[in-house]
């Protein structure tokens, strides 16, 4: 799902919205719609990240009043309530989706993101490597593993930053400006800053108006400055 996202987003909320009415009581294509949404938005596609989220959280709702068990209904709502700096809830529903479907990689990727912006790094990086375990080849490993780097960086342990952005060069599905982002900036943080630039250069290519404003909308901590060391390292590699 998430590489047919990562090209097509604009049309697949269509898509779902045409099996939802072939079927208007298929839980799971309204939770796949919510997601959707969410993906929108933090791929910067969405006109009106607000009311997009609004669509998102409400076809979430439908989905679990469908099938109160649908594991993919919470992560996407865990995912929105992310987006909306509503962590302690984004929390929940993951670890219910979690408890729903112990293979979801999705739901253990979605809440080491999460934990990350709340300042629980090492539980990110615990939850990361059990998704990992679970489903060792799912196409979205990239992202827990940028998950893992950027968790890194913010207790400082700039080498293993490195290291995690590098295996996601190795993987066949786009991985955006992130592996990018977190190589550059923990680059730059252990004064390689040549290094940490050409790396940036590579995140703007991936994404030309990637803005440290940017970063901060679509990742909002649950405590002021939680992404310090990271925006530190990004600007001395030339971010702004």
């Amino acid at each position: 799902l998430y590489s047919f996202e990562r090209h097509h987003n604009p049309v697949a909320i269509d898509f779902f919205d045409r099996a939802i009415e072939a079927d208007p009581g298929f839980a799971l294509a309204y939770a796949y719609k919510s997601y959707a949404c969410y993906s929108r938005v933090i791929m910067g596609w969405a006109d009106d990240p607000e009311a997009m989220l609004a669509l998102g959280m409400a076809s979430a709702k439908k989905a679990l009043g469908l099938d109160p068990r649908e594991a993919v209904g919470y992560f996407a709502i865990g995912r929105i309530h992310m987006l909306r700096g509503e962590h302690d809830a984004s929390v929940a529903a993951l670890e219910k989706a979690i408890e729903l479907n112990s293979n979801a990689f999705y739901a253990y990727h979605g809440l080491g993101m999460v934990l990350v912006l709340t300042g629980r790094c090492e539980e990110a990086l615990d939850i990361s490597i059990r998704g990992e375990r679970v489903s060792p080849r799912d196409p979205l490993l990239w992202a827990s593993i940028v998950v893992r780097a950027l968790a890194c960086i913010l207790v400082a342990r700039y080498e293993d930053a490195i290291a995690y952005s590098d295996r996601c060069y190795h993987f066949p599905t786009p991985s955006g400006y992130w592996p990018h982002a977190t190589k550059a900036a923990a680059l730059a943080q252990l004064g390689r800053i040549s290094e940490a630039k050409a790396a940036i250069g590579l995140a703007l290519t991936e994404k030309p108006d990637l803005s440290i404003s940017y970063i901060e909308k679509t990742l909002p901590t649950k405590h002021e400055g939680g992404l310090a060391r990271y925006f530190e390292g990004l600007r001395k590699a030339g971010l702004e």
